[in-house]
């Protein structure tokens, strides 16, 4: 059995750092309302060439669009801030020190929380509030009899 090779989307995103993927995140596949659609796409592909494509976007109100950018931005930094100098900034041998590396966990542990939860409510919210627009599309088209 051969073993499939990752592709090289797959081995670039190895290799990239969280922010950079966030960033490149908006603006692919979460974008303002009337951004331009896959179907804006394929209206440049040949006519007599078959092709398939599929794209997966996420359609935010300008705001909504800011304040998740925002928010994925703030989490990025304070996972960078806890991995590469959180041992660093406190002082975890003495009482205190401890004390407030408690602190900053649970702080941090809190905010994360706050975000998290928004976006495990997902879409819902952001319909409700009108920040996304919901497309459907229904590949099998009815039948009649």
């Amino acid at each position: 059995m051969s073993r499939r090779t990752p592709a090289p989307r797959v081995d670039d995103a190895f290799t990239t750092t969280l922010g950079t993927l966030v960033g490149r995140l908006f603006g692919s596949s979460v974008v303002t309302e009337g951004t331009g659609t896959a179907a804006d796409a394929a209206a440049n592909e040949p006519e007599d060439v078959a092709n398939f494509a599929m794209r997966v976007q996420l359609s935010l109100s300008a705001e909504h669009y800011v304040r998740t950018q925002s928010e994925l931005k703030e989490l990025v930094l304070l996972r960078n801030n806890l991995v590469h100098h959180f041992i660093d900034q406190h002082d975890l041998w003495s009482t205190d020190g401890f004390l407030t590396a408690r602190d900053a966990l649970v702080a941090a542990y809190e905010r994360t929380t706050s975000i998290s939860n928004r976006f495990e409510a997902g879409p819902s919210i952001w319909i409700r509030s009108g920040g996304c627009q919901r497309t459907s599309y229904n590949p099998m088209p009815a039948t009649t009899s």
